[in-house]
């Protein structure tokens, strides 16, 4: 039998995560000492280390915890199956966003844009969407001289520094 704190370091996990555990009914003390110490079986440690896998492979305890019987060790393999398969389309789905946004990255950086406004279209254009103008109003870079008052204004009072 292991109390909490041989379990917590054969498994690298916090005691008040352990505690947590056992809280939500992923992991079970089997019973305590006469001073009210939580004492673990063994296979606590094999347990336990699975949910921090899964925890690390990007499933929420709820997936765990529909993995995982409640206060026993089996799970069973379509159990397991179903939730690996709709981790994995979700993993799959922001893969393929986050490839859309290194083209469209990958473009902006490319783009040499005469005004702020081409690059918006480019952009635009590399996410695979219609730049809309009203949207886009905006983006015209600045006049000159209004750019090169606000260089000049105070950071932090937005007027010009005295000359001192």
């Amino acid at each position: 039998m292991l109390t909490i704190t041989d379990l917590s370091r054969a498994t690298g996990a916090r005691s008040s995560a352990l505690r947590f555990y056992e809280s939500v009914g992923l992991l079970a003390s089997r019973r305590r000492t006469k001073a009210g110490y939580r004492l673990f079986d063994p296979d606590a440690v094999d347990r336990v280390r699975f949910i921090r896998m899964a925890q690390d492979a990007g499933l929420t305890l709820d997936d765990v915890r529909a993995v995982l019987e409640p206060r026993g060790s089996a799970a069973t393999c379509p159990a397991v199956h179903r939730v690996l398969a709709l981790r994995l389309a979700d993993v799959r789905a922001k893969l393929a966003a986050l490839r859309r946004l290194e083209v469209v990255l990958e473009r902006g950086l490319e783009c040499r844009p005469q005004q702020v406004s081409d690059l918006c279209r480019e952009l635009c254009r590399a996410a695979g969407s219609a730049c809309d103008p009203a949207v886009h109003a905006g983006c015209a870079a600045p006049a000159p001289s209004a750019v090169s008052a606000r260089s000049r204004a105070h950071p932090r009072r937005g007027r010009a520094p005295s000359s001192r």
